[in-house]
């Protein structure tokens, strides 16, 4: 048990370092693509402003024009009174040919940069957004009077014109967009790292409740094999051994089977004290009720399991299951006496049961008792197909079928011993524990 949890608390501080990695992982990783975004968009939005105002201009003063004289004066004023009040510092208008021919500080007007990567993009109809951190030759003047700045090449579009006929760059203050940018920052770690804790948390909560319910199972399966060796404890220690690895392959395919097999015992056992059976009687019917479903090792786990109703032949597989665990039975010398417990406990007293049909009294007596104790164990336990009965509704369901499916002596013992509140914490074990119990009477 303190392995256990040990293990647990192990993978919770592993899962936890993974979740936490992944978290800064996944939001650094979307940070980038959002902080490229927001440059983008903001170099856009600038872009559309600016190619309007020169569009605007151009309509009065042809691009060749803005060298010099009253129009390069009066585009000057326009630029200065339009655009650098929104953050941006500094305009340069490029030709075809890649050469400057405007700049809203006047300098190097007249150079051609016809190797410019950023201008030959914008040429073809992109706009180029990037954040300068480091100067070149081109910007250091901008980058030294305002710091870390945005840079924007446009295609430069005029009224009448589907192709571009120039470029123009911008330099603007990086401030605004660095705000917007630690903002979205902000709300993509709160809700990344929020969603990977959630799911951590939901994580680690489901492997606490799988190491419970592992913890439930070991404990049922070693109270089982205590009370197997309680009643066993003549025989040879390899014996006993046998017994409890068959009976642990049985768990290890159905976990319900171990449960199931302790509960029909109380039930027998109860019935057994009814029907004042001998005390030779009363260890056969124990160690039957342990035993009965051990052939079920021979059925797949896919019938077993099966959370719908079988077909005819998956219902064929899995009614062989008394002859298989009365034939491994058989190779045991010491447990020869249960054999027909266990081959005929599926019989009815009507003579509709199986494996042969057998009816009334032709039916071993023990196997009478275990069949009453072994049916209303079913209706009180959960399975994969459906719920637990309730116990009022099992008790109709005895007296429904007694003198059909029952013999009405053994259907009448557990009756009695159901209403004399003889029996404790039925169907306990459907819940998982079999720690709370807690005295049952029938009303």
């Amino acid at each position: 048990m303190h392995r256990r949890l040990g293990l647990v608390g192990t993978y919770a501080v592993q899962s936890l370092i993974l979740t936490i990695m992944m978290a800064v992982v996944l939001s650094v990783a979307v940070s980038w693509r959002m902080d490229a975004a927001i440059v983008d968009a903001s170099g856009r939005s600038a872009a559309l402003a600016v190619n309007s105002l020169i569009a605007h201009e151009l309509e009065i003063t042809p691009l060749d024009q803005l060298r010099s004289g009253e129009a390069l004066a009066r585009f000057n004023t326009d630029v200065r009174d339009n655009l650098f009040a929104s953050g941006i510092d500094t305009i340069k208008i490029w030709n075809t040919d890649a050469t400057l021919v405007y700049s809203s500080d006047g300098a190097d007007v007249g150079r051609s940069f016809p190797e410019a990567a950023d201008i030959r993009e914008a040429l073809s109809g992109q706009t180029v957004s990037q954040v300068v951190r480091k100067p070149d030759a081109e910007n250091r003047v901008q980058f030294e009077r305002i710091g870390t700045l945005v840079e924007v090449y446009s295609p430069l579009f005029v009224a009448g014109d589907d192709a571009a006929i120039g470029v123009f760059e911008i330099y603007q203050t990086y401030g605004p967009v660095q705000a917007a940018i630690n903002e979205t920052r902000l709300v993509i770690w709160t809700v990344v790292v929020a969603g990977a804790f959630l799911l951590y948390f939901t994580q680690l909560q489901i492997v606490r409740r799988a190491a419970a319910r592992l913890k439930a199972a070991e404990n049922e399966t070693r109270f089982m094999n205590s009370r197997l060796e309680d009643s066993l404890r003549d025989l040879e220690e390899h014996s006993v051994g046998t017994l409890q690895a068959l009976l642990s392959a049985v768990d290890a395919k159905d976990s319900y089977t171990a449960r199931h097999s302790v509960s029909v015992t109380d039930y027998a056992l109860a019935i057994g004290r009814r029907l004042q059976l001998t005390a030779d009687e009363m260890l056969l019917i124990e160690q039957a009720g342990l035993l009965h479903d051990i052939g079920k090792i021979g059925v797949p786990e896919s019938i077993l399991l099966k959370p719908s109703k079988l077909t005819p032949e998956e219902r064929a597989s899995i009614e062989e299951h008394s002859d298989i665990g009365a034939r491994i039975l058989e190779s045991i010398p010491f447990v020869r006496d249960l054999i027909p417990v266990v081959r005929y406990h599926h019989e009815w007293w009507d003579g509709s049961g199986y494996p042969e049909g057998l009816a009334g009294e032709r039916i071993p007596r023990l196997a009478r008792v275990l069949a009453v104790a072994d049916a209303f164990d079913a209706m009180m336990s959960d399975r994969p197909y459906r719920v637990a009965m309730h116990l009022k509704d099992a008790r109709e369901e005895l007296l429904h079928c007694r003198g059909r499916q029952f013999d009405p002596e053994c259907a009448d013992a557990l009756l009695e011993a159901l209403d004399a509140g003889e029996l404790w914490g039925v169907g306990a074990h459907a819940s998982g524990t079999r720690d709370e119990l807690i005295p049952l009477t029938v009303t």
